[in-house]
């Protein structure tokens, strides 16, 4: 027999049940800790996607307000860090009070907010007898329509616009319009289909 008090000793069983719930808990701990690195990677990811999402959204308002320039922009980035941290505006508020007032704009920003003024142009002086004008050319008539109502495609170089593309969507030109517009506008064309 042992000398241990009876009431400070555990039974075999509590002990192996407390023991097998410790190792359990480790166990499940060991499987968790890839999951907690896992959204500590997360957070960062949503972190950084924040911060990018604030940045755009901050270029689209500042392109809002009609400045487009990178110089330009630059320049307003620079003037609007000088104001006092406290009370300032936003910068897209900001550049839209500077385009509202382009008299009281700064300085260095008033370049890229009013529009150049055209040099006053002197009068030509008057001969004596001015010569008609010639008469104005008669009006091309509309491109005839092909059987099946469909407009003939642009000639290559032509302008192309997207209704232009979409009228011919479906119809045999279409594959004629889309070839000339990828040209138009420097894009190699679309392998042969096979």
């Amino acid at each position: 027999m042992t000398n241990e008090d009876p009431e400070k000793t555990v039974p075999f069983t509590r002990f192996t049940a407390v023991n097998d719930k410790l190792a359990a808990a480790v166990l499940e701990l060991e499987e968790l800790r890839p999951k907690v690195a896992t959204v500590a990677t997360l957070e960062q990811t949503i972190a950084s996607q924040a911060a990018k999402l604030a940045e755009a959204n901050e270029r689209a308002d500042i392109y809002g307000t009609g400045i487009t320039d990178p110089e330009a922009i630059t320049v307003a980035r620079a003037l609007h860090a000088t104001l006092p941290a406290e009370g300032r505006p936003p910068l897209p508020a900001w550049m839209k009070s500077q385009i509202a007032e382009p008299a009281k704009a700064a300085k260095a920003l008033q370049p890229y907010i009013t529009p150049p003024q055209a040099p006053a142009a002197k009068a030509p002086e008057a001969p004596a007898q001015q010569p008609a004008a010639p008469a104005a050319p008669p009006k091309a008539p509309p491109p005839p329509i092909a059987a099946g109502g469909a407009q003939p495609a642009p000639p290559p170089g032509g302008k192309i616009t997207h209704t232009d593309f979409q009228a011919t969507r479906g119809k045999p030109e279409h594959d004629a319009v889309r070839a000339s517009w990828r040209a138009s506008v420097g894009l190699p064309p679309l392998p042969a289909k096979t």
